[in-house]
């Protein structure tokens, strides 16, 4: 947003000196000494508080009033104060033209304090608008001699500005920087010129810019150089066709009129002590030095300066007289030369050694300033003339015709367009005419910073440099740093205050700094089959994105594929770099349990049932809601009939769904795999089940008990001789239908020989019995026909588990295990036992209980 407070601030300041009386200027020297030039008569000036023996600078702005004043070591503002940063100067104090005030040719705002071979910026902001010295302090020059000798004139585009200085004693060399609107540029151009062959003097500019003169301050016994005239190339910066002007005297101060045609050259050693005029214009030395003329009662002047009056001043050698200022009059008139000793009163200040160093062009006859270089506003010029008969203007301009020219002091002009402009005024004046031109700039108001908020990378940096239409622009950031740009690479908020004489105006921007790109972690999840999920990936950043699926925004959407699982991975990329990140997903299906019906379990192994084992999904099997007693275990054991709950879940849903179930086999009943008999014996093969019907195989030959049970008998007519114990085989098959179950059960009798039978001890074993303890056949006996003959036998039920076990002395079974009733069923019995050949032989049959 554009602020106004800055532009309020500078315009107060502005319209001030729109005050000013004519033609002013300030000058501040020696001990607290000033003078005031008000409609180009000076007055003493008490305001300074500068106290210095030599060196020396002040300068005014445009509308000639007071801008800065400094010593060598010291600078201070328009309102006598000392000014911010400017102490501590490291200038040389003894040197009579150490400082010098070099304003910025496109920026009213700034000005470079050059004191000896360093300079310094001097700037006008919003918070200071009397003026502080920057962070760019004590800035060394080219070279790191002492400058003994400075002066300054414009360009040859009366734009620009040249810092001339000659450098060290018994130098050869002279070093010219330009100052434009880009600033002090520190790369010099070096000329070489005559060596100074002693002590120095004033080094000064001629007001034209063509000509350069330079004291040389000798014994009196020396009879030889007087000063060194230069020609100056205002267009270059290059010296060159240095006269050596030899002459009886020892000069310390030089000036040149203002026309440039004269030279005034001050000595202070006793005996050619005064005051000396040369003219120049033949630019030969022989007769430069015969048009030498001697300002009549001239003695003990130190430094001379000419004045915005045009006239010259100078300063006393002397305690006695430097509360006074000499002054020539009329200079550029050597028939009319006056001279005033005390012309000026300093009021109890003194001056010596030093007056204060201009910019030498600023006495040339036709100088002028302006003000306003605004587009759609009008440029005010200000003619510096003293004394003009008349004068013209040429804007520089010719598309605007008429308007082009003017012969007013004073005169302004409106420009069409923005750029550069030559500007000429010419003064017409006792038969004279000088012509002075400058190049001007019509500028644009300031404008925003054309980069917006934005993002580093940790590491980066972020050069702001305003748009190259504000060259001419003052920038503060920060309300501390004054620089038409400045490199970030810290997070924050940064504001700069942009202005120039057209308007002034606020701009902010916000940098934000990162890291490294970081991808927060996407999470391992899973959704329900049917739905769909939304994955966010989070950055600490901005960023593109790419997702496995081609998703090129910060979300993507999941569905499901066919598969369990989908790998999902997204890469997020931006100027920092890029990040990854993968993620698994679970598709977990809806609960199904739509298998699960009543059921009555037949023929198997186990009275079982089996879940469908679905991936994601938990079952529990309850049993009438009471407790979990199967759980998920796979498969489920039915033990019990009854009412069973089935409860199938996942975070997607929970479905509850019941059955009865009959957790017994319906048809339990068992034969005996095989059953040997010897001739004459014979069995019973019961298969009966309660409610069943019986189907037996085709062999049966045997007598029927009942549909349920038969009876094997082994033939009595089984001889011995065949290589076989046996005399045969046979089975039997029964199929038991109790609906719905059916169930099929087989026996292989095996029918042995008499031989085989006639040494074997006899087992009798009873296939069923009923401990239902009604006295009838409750309890299971073994018995064997060889009374000696030692047994022990085992009882198993149909899973293989020992409920039963005895020896000869103890064989029988009342039917319980554990102290409680087996429940009717086929087990399995047995016998082991040594034979009379002592072999170990083992005989194993099954035997039924009914109740």
């Amino acid at each position: 947003m554009r602020q106004l407070t800055c532009f309020i601030i500078l315009s107060l300041l502005i319209s001030s000196y729109a005050f000013s009386q004519g033609p002013t200027s300030y000058w501040y020297f020696g001990i607290k000494a000033g003078i005031v030039f008000i409609n180009y008569s000076p007055l003493a000036d008490t305001n300074s508080i500068m106290s210095t023996p030599a060196g020396c600078a002040t300068i005014s702005n445009y509308t000639g009033n007071l801008e800065y004043y400094a010593s060598a070591n010291t600078g201070f503002n328009r309102l006598h104060d000392t000014l911010t940063n400017a102490n501590n100067l490291l200038g040389n104090t003894s040197f009579a033209q150490s400082p010098i005030f070099i304003p910025n040719p496109e920026n009213s705002s700034l000005h470079y304090l050059i004191t000896d071979r360093l300079y310094s910026k001097v700037v006008k902001t919003p918070i200071n608008p009397n003026g502080i010295v920057t962070e760019w302090k004590n800035i060394p020059l080219f070279s790191t001699a002492p400058a003994v000798r400075t002066t300054a004139v414009h360009h040859s585009n009366g734009r620009d500005i040249w810092l001339i200085q000659r450098i060290n004693y018994f130098s050869d060399t002279i070093f010219a920087y330009l100052v434009s609107a880009n600033g002090l540029n520190p790369n010099p151009i070096i000329s070489t010129v005559a060596n100074t062959p002693n002590f120095h003097g004033q080094l000064k500019s001629s007001p034209n810019g063509q000509f350069l003169v330079e004291s040389v301050q000798n014994s009196p016994s020396f009879s030889g150089t007087a000063f060194f005239l230069h020609k100056f190339n205002s267009t270059t910066g290059e010296v060159s066709n240095t006269l050596s002007i030899v002459d009886s005297i020892s000069s310390y101060g030089s000036e040149f009129s203002s026309n440039s045609n004269n030279v005034f050259i001050s000595s202070v050693v006793a005996g050619i002590s005064g005051i000396f005029r040369y003219d120049i214009t033949t630019y030969n030395p022989t007769s430069i030095v015969q048009s030498k003329d001697t300002v009549t009662n001239a003695q003990g002047i130190y430094s001379l300066q000419i004045g915005i009056d045009k006239n010259i001043y100078g300063c006393h050698s002397t305690a006695a007289t430097s509360g006074y200022l000499c002054k020539i009059q009329d200079p550029n008139n050597p028939s009319q030369l006056t001279f005033n000793d005390s012309a000026l009163y300093l009021n109890s200040r003194s001056a010596f050694h030093g007056l204060p160093d201009f910019i030498q062009s600023y006495f040339h006859p036709a100088y002028f300033d302006f003000d306003h270089l605004c587009f759609n506003d009008s440029t005010m010029f200000y003619s510096r003339t003293n004394n003009a008969d008349s004068v013209k203007w040429d804007f520089g301009e010719p598309s605007s015709g008429v308007n082009n020219s003017a012969s007013e002091l004073f005169p302004k002009h409106l420009y069409n367009s923005v750029g550069e402009f030559n500007v000429t005024h010419i003064v017409y004046a006792e038969n004279s005419i000088d012509t002075f031109s400058r190049l001007i700039t019509i500028k644009l108001p300031p404008l925003a910073l054309s980069i917006e908020d934005t993002t580093l990378c940790i590491g980066d940096s972020l050069f702001l440099n305003p748009n190259p239409n504000q060259a001419y622009s003052n920038h503060l950031w920060m309300d501390t740093i004054y620089n038409p740009s400045i490199s970030i690479s810290d997070s924050g908020t940064f504001w700069v205050c942009i202005w120039n004489e057209c308007d002034t105006l606020y701009d902010t921007i916000s940098v934000f700094v990162n890291d490294t790109l970081q991808l927060q972690s996407l999470p391992d999840t899973s959704f329900c089959e049917g739905d769909t999920l939304i994955l966010s990936a989070h950055t600490n950043e901005n960023a593109t994105w790419l997702w496995s699926n081609g998703d090129s925004t910060s979300q993507t959407q999941i569905t499901a594929n066919g598969n369990n699982e989908i790998e999902t991975w997204v890469t997020a990329t931006n100027a920092c770099g890029s990040a990854s990140d993968t993620a698994m997903i679970t598709v977990l299906p809806q609960p199904n349990i739509a298998w699960f019906s009543d059921s009555i379990l037949c023929n198997q192994a186990l009275p079982v049932i089996t879940n469908p084992n679905t991936f994601g999904v938990d079952y529990t099997l309850l049993y009438n809601f009471n407790s979990s007693v199967f759980d998920t275990v796979n498969p489920w054991t039915i033990d019990t009939a009854g009412l069973y709950f089935l409860v199938a879940e996942n975070s997607c849903d929970t479905i509850v769904s019941r059955a009865f179930l009959s957790p017994q086999q319906i048809i339990e009943k068992e034969l005996l795999e095989s059953i040997t008999l010897c001739p004459g014996e014979e069995v019973v093969l019961d298969a009966f089940w309660e409610g069943s019907s019986y189907v037996w195989s085709e062999n049966v030959d045997g007598a029927l008990i009942s549909d349920s049970a038969i009876v094997v008998s082994a033939p009595l007519n089984h001889q011995s001789g065949s290589l076989s114990d046996q005399t045969g085989t046979e089975l039997y098959t029964i199929t038991i239908t109790n609906p719905p179950c059916v169930r099929t059960l087989s026996t292989t009798v095996i029918f042995l020989s008499e031989d085989s039978c006639g040494n074997a001890c006899a087992f009798s074993v009873p296939n069923v019995f009923t401990p239902n303890q009604d006295g009838v056949n409750d309890a299971f006996k073994i018995s064997n026909s060889c009374g000696s003959q030692s047994f022990r036998f085992s009882i198993y039920n149909r899973w293989g588990t020992l409920i039963h076990s005895g020896t000869e002395s103890i064989a029988y079974w009342d039917g319980t295990s554990n102290g409680a009733f087996v429940n009717s069923g086929v087990y399995f019995v047995i016998i082991e036992y040594t034979d009379s050949a002592g072999q170990e032989k083992t005989v194993k049959i099954a035997v039924s209980v009914l109740r």
